[in-house]
């Protein structure tokens, strides 16, 4: 099916097993992941039986699942409170198999009975949306902590000072020339080496921002990680270093 940027609709329901979504979507970003991003986040949410609320019709039911079984074409989600007669019905489904939130937009294929309650059979999406905002204070880094930026091709990629951190993204200095190569939007791949760290983080970030750093000819690149490529240790690395410059300001 199409991909679309997915509806929050209206505010999740009350039942327990939908307290992963509970907080509201409105002032986040939605990322789009790629095809082998997406598939990691299914599987991944599918082995864990993670909690999720199925948002369907006009107006807008939600409904409390777990997701269940993931195929090539399918992902199939238990639930005790849905209907038959949502066979055929489009969807937003917000998970959380983590800390992350995501959603994605589907079709439920077909509704059928099991263990007391029902299987939601719905096509797989071919790409998953992570929600995300700064939920981070950023800590100013040292001078010698550096990113190396790369275009997803390979076709260049640039050394660049990082100013402040967080284990939601960071800001970097930049020349003009390195600037012009970017745009509000661009995918990247990125590997950070924070002063003090001696292994360096490495994750895909999507550019937020790109403004005039002050000094003449330089400019300042904001960045949000995404959350399914950033290691849940490396998350902890970012939230100790951000934690530790804090308290030591």
């Amino acid at each position: 099916m199409p991909n679309q940027r997915p509806n929050p609709m209206a505010q999740p329901s009350s039942d327990p097993m939908a307290d992963p979504m509970a907080e509201p979507l409105s002032g986040r970003t939605l990322l789009e992941l790629d095809e082998n991003e997406s598939g990691q986040v299914l599987r991944r949410a599918c082995a864990a039986r993670s909690a999720a609320v199925v948002c369907c019709g006009e107006p807008a039911v939600q409904i409390a699942a777990r997701c269940m079984i993931l195929t090539e074409r399918t992902i199939d989600l238990s639930s005790g409170a849905a209907s038959p007669e949502l066979s055929g019905v489009p969807c937003t489904v917000r998970f959380s198999p983590e800390r992350d939130r995501f959603l994605f937009d589907s079709s439920i294929t077909k509704v059928e009975p099991a263990d007391g309650g029902y299987t939601l059979r719905l096509l797989r999406p071919e790409n998953v949306f992570v929600s995300q905002r700064r939920r981070f204070w950023r800590a100013a880094t040292v001078e010698s902590s550096v990113v190396r930026l790369a275009d997803r091709a390979g076709t260049y990629q640039i050394d660049a000072a990082v100013l402040n951190v967080s284990p939601d993204g960071f800001a970097c200095r930049v020349e003009r020339a390195d600037a012009e190569r970017f745009s509000v939007g661009d995918r990247l791949d990125a590997g950070l080496a924070l002063a003090g760290d001696g292994t360096p983080i490495g994750a895909v970030v999507t550019v937020r921002a790109i403004t005039e750093g002050g000094d003449p000819g330089r400019f300042i690149v904001g960045v949000q990680f995404h959350a399914a490529t950033l290691a849940t240790e490396e998350r902890d690395r970012l939230a100790r270093h951000t934690q530790a410059t804090r308290e030591a300001v």
